[in-house]
């Protein structure tokens, strides 16, 4: 038996315990044994006797073999601990020796670089003394009376950079030297400088399309006077040659030549954002201005959308240039180069010209309308405006509202356009005066010219008292088209007038003042409109019941029975014929409190007239009965009122009228039901003395106490 059995993971000892008792069974069964014999353990126990043993003694062996590893791992762990030891020491004195070398490099790179300092200075020192001498030979050769030019001075075309260098230097001399010094030398010093310059400039001019030559030239020009001449004559030479002349759409031929500038400007001139701005502002100055002034020569309507057009257009242009260069916000070049530059002389009078057209447009607006209907206005700001067709002047009939929706909408639109323009054309402080003085024109063309108008013609064709025909409707449908076109002014102001001018402080208040004041004005006129149409109503009811009612409908003959069953007299067929019409145009054309108002001032009065109506009159028991169905018909025509006052009215009128027909002993019960019961007894007197039986019936002494 070895250890190597005991070993692993897969080991176990029931299993090693089956394995041993097995072996030994099988031993005893081959020894001849037989069923009968009994079982004898002593084999089995001395078995695992002398396997217990072994494994002691295994035990004990692998015990001495740990026990002599734990020395050897002892003596190599001691061993490990002083290689260790001596590793760090070894470390610490190779860092010590690294530190101490970087901190004697570090002394020996800053004498290099003080060294290399020294040296630089001396040959810069030694160079500008090189230059300073050669500056001064040729300074002093200039100042000598017949003396000629060193090189590279005497072949100035062929040194010419070298030579602008040194004439250049040459001039700084010149002018720090007291005056009345060196005269010969600043003499023609200065004429070599203007010789320089031009040899620069046209060296420039001819190196246009070769971009080194171009930027050599332009470097050398940058210390001269001539630099901003180089500049400008890129600017112009560049616009001449590469703008696209057949591209009727400007700003975007500008946009395309800057773009190509820029390419060219970045890689030729110093300072490149200056000289792009510079060469925006003359393309700006040569192109768009020329256009817009040419665009905006003639006059007439269709000027203003023009102007708007080119505007929105230019700035959305000046948008891209300022996303392509560093120019500056684009507010900033809005204002600098469109208002001020190319736009300043149309915008100063923008707000005026705005005001004139649209003064102008709503006044041929009217006149147009009006001449369509054959009518002659003399609303138009007090001045009669004769009308284009005369043929028609006497075909004006009360049945025309004299307002137009359509002119109205065309009125509305036109503003909100001029709005637009305004937010785009005027400046932030501007805007809301501006609007303000827009939205002014509409309520004085659309409101004062055009409703006040109609609502004043529509009041007069209103017939005076006792009119002898009936009054015409027509107010209503007045009413009705004032109050569509208040539904749109309002949408329009409070979408395009409202967000424009609530930022200022001044003009906010007033603008909503004189919306109000306007508006204020018209709804008195149409009230005053309403009122005298139901005057001319109550008049016309009125009239028809003197005409039509005869005081002998309520006196018929007793023994005329048929007329129980007969209709409504012709006075109350009538009125309620003209009633029911009256009833119709009013819903149709009035809506909410409006209506109601009219509905029930319209129901007292003529609750009113019929009250005094029915006073006239004297009854007989048919008569009464007559006067019954009458006040039924009436009551169930102003049904359709659907006011509970007017409706008590007419019941209690009704029940009024049930004193008349009922017998004399039934008439203090009668009057002690329904809405007789709360009346006053001096009304139902009245009532009972319309009776033609009142005197002998002694019907008075009912009441007496």
């Amino acid at each position: 038996m070895s250890l190597d059995k005991f070993r692993g993971a897969n080991f176990s000892a029931d299993d090693f315990v089956e394995r041993v008792s097995r072996t030994t069974t099988l031993l005893f069964d081959t020894a001849g044994q037989n069923e009968n014999t009994l079982f004898d353990p002593s084999p089995l126990l001395r078995t695992f006797e002398e396997q217990i043993e072994q494994l002691w003694r295994m035990h004990d062996e692998v015990a001495r073999e740990v026990q002599a590893r734990e020395e050897i791992l002892r003596e190599k762990e001691s061993q490990h601990k002083q290689h260790m030891e001596e590793l760090e020491n070894t470390m610490q004195a190779a860092f010590s020796s690294l530190q101490s070398l970087s901190t004697r490099i570090s002394q020996v790179s800053t004498k290099t670089v003080h060294v290399g300092d020294q040296l630089e200075a001396v040959s810069t020192r030694r160079r500008r003394a090189t230059e300073a001498a050669e500056i001064m030979r040729h300074f002093a050769e200039l100042d000598r009376e017949g003396g000629g030019l060193l090189p590279p001075l005497d072949r100035i075309d062929a040194n010419i950079h070298q030579a602008a260098d040194i004439i250049q230097k040459l001039k700084y001399i010149a002018d720090e030297m007291p005056p009345g010094h060196v005269a010969v030398a600043r003499e023609r010093i200065g004429q070599l400088l203007e010789t320089v310059k031009a040899r620069l400039l046209q060296g420039f001019r001819r190196a246009y399309g070769d971009v080194d030559l171009m930027r050599e030239f332009a470097h050398t020009l940058y210390p001269f006077q001539a630099y901003p001449s180089c500049v400008e004559h890129f600017n112009q030479h560049f616009i001449e040659q590469e703008y696209p002349i057949g591209d009727t759409n400007v700003c975007r031929a500008i946009l395309a030549t800057c773009s190509k500038a820029k390419a060219v400007v970045d890689q030729v001139f110093l300072a490149p954002a200056n000289v792009f701005s510079e060469f925006v502002h003359t393309v700006i100055d040569t192109k768009l201005k020329r256009h817009v002034a040419e665009a905006l020569t003639t006059g007439g309507p269709e000027k203003l959308e023009t102007l708007h057009d080119l505007y929105k257009k230019s700035k959305e242009m000046v948008g891209e240039l300022s996303r392509m260069a560093d120019l500056g916000p684009e507010a900033y070049l809005e204002e600098k180069l469109l208002r001020k530059m190319v736009f300043e002389k149309y915008l100063s009078s923008y707000i005026f010209t705005e005001e004139i057209g649209l003064h102008d447009n709503y006044e041929r607006a009217l006149v147009a309308f009006y001449d369509s209907i054959g009518h002659v206005s003399w609303g138009l700001r007090g001045k009669e405006k004769k009308s284009k067709r005369p043929e028609l002047e006497d075909k004006q009939s009360p049945q025309e509202t004299m307002l137009s929706l359509g002119v109205a909408f065309n009125m509305i639109h036109e503003n909100k356009r001029a709005i637009e323009r305004c937010r785009d054309l005027a400046s932030a402080a501007d805007l809301p005066d501006f609007v303000f003085r827009v939205f002014v024109k509409l309520l004085e063309g659309l409101c004062n010219d055009h409703v006040h108008y109609a609502v004043n013609f529509a009041v007069r064709q209103l017939p005076a008292s006792k009119a002898k025909g009936e009054p015409p409707l027509v107010f209503l449908s007045v009413v009705k088209d004032t109050n569509s076109l208040f539904y749109l002014l309002q949408k329009h102001y409070w979408d395009d007038v409202l967000p424009s001018v609530r930022t200022s402080l001044s003009v906010y208040p007033t603008c909503v003042q004189r919306k109000n004041d306007v508006m204020e004005s018209l709804e008195n006129q149409l009230a005053q409109g309403l009122a005298a149409l139901v005057d001319a109503c109550i008049d016309w009811l009125k009239t028809i019941l003197a005409k039509e009612q005869k005081k002998t409908d309520f006196k018929p003959p007793e023994d005329t029975l048929e007329v129980i069953n007969g209709p409504c007299t012709a006075a109350c067929r009538a009125c309620v014929a003209f009633l029911t019409r009256l009833h119709a145009q009013i819903v149709s054309c009035l809506n909410g409190k409006n209506m109601e108002n009219v509905l029930r001032h319209l129901g007292k009065r003529f609750y009113n007239v019929l009250f005094e109506h029915v006073q006239q009159m004297t009854f007989n028991t048919l008569g009464g009965m007559i006067l019954v169905r009458d006040m039924s018909e009436y009551e169930r025509c102003v049904q359709a009122f659907d006011d509970s006052v007017v409706m008590g009215l007419f019941v209690t009128l009704r029940e009024l009228s049930a004193v008349v027909i009922v017998k004399a002993e039934n008439i203090k019960q009668l009057c002690e039901e329904g809405r007789l019961a709360t009346l006053d007894r001096g009304l139902i007197q009245t009532f009972l003395q319309l009776r033609a039986d009142y005197r002998s019936a002694k019907i008075s002494s009912l009441f007496k106490a």
